[in-house]
């Protein structure tokens, strides 16, 4: 009974982990997004209210463009500027609602693997229990093919989302990596530091969040098999085959790839940063 309750309590206490981290995660990521835009962005917000008339400089932009319209007047320069800045914020969180989306799927996902192990570690292990055990894993079995489909499901969406992502951001991260380096001892290398440096750690998150994405849900699919191991098995024919094919299953992990051809995890992230790093180290020697 104690070690019943030991079980109870531990799979409640992941459980409002996870509550918490689905309630507050997803505003960090928008959140984090929003402020590297405004930092990114400052400059030229800041030149819509502090730009001198007489010393006829170019008026600074969130995004470098060239107008087909007058741009000297205030009000364009000011309206222009917002608009930039507008569609910037809604890029950023666009991209951090798919972040965010992934997140939620694959902790809810998580959640439903913790309840079928929970269930085969707390089956009753007297003889008499073996029809209502049998009934079970019955259930848990339809229970755990329904959650290899909801992970080829999320796989298939975020696959190739993945792909085209992590290449740009290794490339990106090169490119901001290398400004910020050569920069360094420059004049405007503070200006530099705030504009690009919230930037480089928004790349840098999301890529991380996919790599545990990954390596979340590949290590929660090797509980199945440890979980299903550990239940009476013994005690019929039926379930040990079950259990059986549910260990020969697991062992297949679910895992989401880049591009369908490499597998997402932390180790693929330290790869990535590797590779952004060779890649700055080299731009650095040729400039």
């Amino acid at each position: 009974m104690s070690m019943n309750s030991e079980h109870s309590g531990a799979f409640e206490s992941a459980a409002d982990s996870k509550t918490h981290i689905l309630r507050y995660l997803p505003n960090f990521v928008v959140a984090f997004n929003s402020v590297s835009v405004v930092m990114n962005s400052s400059a030229a917000l800041l030149g819509v209210f502090h730009y001198d008339e007489a010393s006829n400089a170019t008026r600074p932009y969130v995004v470098t463009m060239h107008l087909p319209f007058d741009n000297n007047k205030q009000s364009v320069h000011a309206t222009v500027v917002l608009l930039q800045f507008s569609y910037l914020l809604i890029l950023s969180a666009g991209a951090a609602t798919i972040n965010s989306v992934l997140i939620i799927l694959v902790l809810y996902l998580g959640g439903q693997i913790d309840i079928i192990c929970r269930t085969l570690t707390q089956m009753p292990q007297r003889q008499n229990d073996r029809v209502v055990n049998a009934t079970i894993m019955k259930e848990i079995i339809k229970k755990h093919q329904r959650i290899v489909t909801f992970s080829e499901n999320i796989e298939s969406l975020y696959t190739y989302i993945a792909l085209i992502l992590l290449l740009l951001n290794t490339l990106i991260t090169c490119g901001l990596g290398f400004i910020l380096v050569s920069s360094a001892g420059s004049p405007n290398f503070s200006k530099m530091l705030i504009k690009n440096l919230m930037f480089y750690c928004v790349i840098n998150i999301e890529t991380f969040v996919f790599c545990f994405a990954g390596e979340y849900l590949s290590a929660k699919s090797r509980e199945i098999g440890e979980a299903a191991y550990g239940s009476p098995w013994y005690q019929s024919k039926f379930h040990g085959r079950a259990v059986l094919f549910m260990i020969m299953r697991s062992q297949n992990q679910l895992t989401i790839t880049m591009g369908k051809f490499m597998d997402l995890s932390l180790e693929r992230f330290s790869t990535i940063v590797k590779a952004s790093a060779s890649y700055m180290s080299v731009l650095l020697a040729m400039y």
